[in-house]
C-alpha cells in the first residue's frame, strides 16, 4: 500500500506535468505556432488516448482524467486576450 508521501509525490508530479503541458500548448497557440483548432485537436486526441487505454478501470481513474481534460477543452480556442487554459486540481483518495 502506498504511503501518504508517495501519494503526495505522485500527485505533485502529475500536477506539475499537466501544468507544464497546458502552458506549452497555450504558449504555442499564443505565438501562432499552433492554431486554436490544433489546440483543440490535442485535447481531443488526449481524451481518445485515455478511452483507448482505459481497459478495466474499477477506480474510474481514466474516466476522471478524461473528464478533467474535457473540462479544460477550449471551446473555440483562446480568446483575443490569449486567456490561458485553467487547470483544476482534484484529490482522489482510496
Amino acid at each position: 500500500m502506498r504511503t501518504e508521501t508517495e501519494f503526495l509525490c505522485a500527485s505533485a508530479s502529475a500536477l506539475s506535468t499537466s501544468a507544464l503541458l497546458t502552458s506549452l500548448i497555450s504558449t504555442l497557440v499564443q505565438k501562432n505556432v499552433l492554431s486554436p483548432e490544433d489546440e483543440k485537436a490535442i485535447y481531443l486526441n488526449a481524451m481518445d488516448t485515455l478511452d483507448e487505454n482505459a481497459g478495466d478501470d474499477p477506480q474510474g481513474i481514466f474516466e476522471l482524467a478524461r473528464d478533467l481534460i474535457e473540462d479544460q477543452l477550449p471551446v473555440g480556442g483562446p480568446g483575443p486576450s490569449g486567456e490561458p487554459v485553467t487547470l483544476t486540481l482534484v484529490s482522489v483518495t482510496g
